[in-house]
């Protein structure tokens, strides 16, 4: 009866493995360590069912085993549905709103950079404002410089760099409270202030680089 038990054991975790090494699933188990997960919970199944205490139907002991083969197939499936779920809740928990902006775990300084250059040749120097700003933010972020934190004010942030003894936080300041003013006011911005703008935004990504290459 314990070789029974043990070759279902086995012949299950085989079949689970199938499942999670299959193209469906193999980008979750990249992730997440998917398969330790649902290995860990079917092992404390198997250990709790001893080879004293596992008696398959005398009526038909093949289709008995069948059932239980086919009740822990089941048990696996909801696993991952389960865990799937959870997985994109996780990824709905790491997004965030930035001015208007939704930026979560993939986004970049670069892709908002290439974001604004694309506005910006639209001629749609408001939005590309936007997009600049953002984009030195997360560029702190990414640096360790300033976490991203919406409910800091440009002012408190322009402190903060201060005491760390960021040399552009005056630059700082003034992109924010510009961004603001053309961005909130709904003003519009010709290309001569534009350009300023930008160089200001260039400037201050530059010394976010040099300020995390001194620490």
């Amino acid at each position: 009866m314990e070789n029974n038990l043990l070759s279902h054991q086995e012949n299950f975790k085989k079949v689970a493995e199938e499942i999670i090494n299959s193209s469906k699933y193999m980008h979750l188990k990249e992730k997440e360590n998917l398969w330790e997960k649902i290995a860990e919970i079917i092992e404390r199944i198997f250990n709790r069912i001893s080879p004293e205490t596992y008696e398959p139907y005398n009526v038909n002991p093949i289709g008995s085993q069948n059932l239980f083969f086919v009740m822990l197939i089941l048990l696996i499936t909801l696993l991952l549905f389960y865990l799937i779920k959870s997985q994109k809740n996780v990824v709905k928990s790491h997004q965030r709103v930035i001015y208007g902006e939704t930026v979560d775990q993939n986004t970049t300084y670069e892709g908002l950079y290439k974001k604004a250059l694309h506005r910006e040749n639209e001629g749609k120097f408001r939005h590309a404002i936007r997009l600049y700003f953002i984009s030195v933010l997360l560029y702190m972020n990414e640096k360790s410089l300033w976490f991203l934190d919406d409910s800091k004010t440009n002012y408190e942030i322009a402190i903060s760099l201060k005491e760390k003894g960021f040399k552009k936080t005056n630059n700082f300041k003034s992109m924010g409270d510009y961004f603001e003013y053309i961005w909130y006011g709904n003003k519009q911005i010709d290309s001569v202030n534009f350009s300023r703008y930008k160089e200001i935004a260039k400037e201050l990504l530059l010394e976010v680089k040099n300020y995390s290459e001194k620490k």
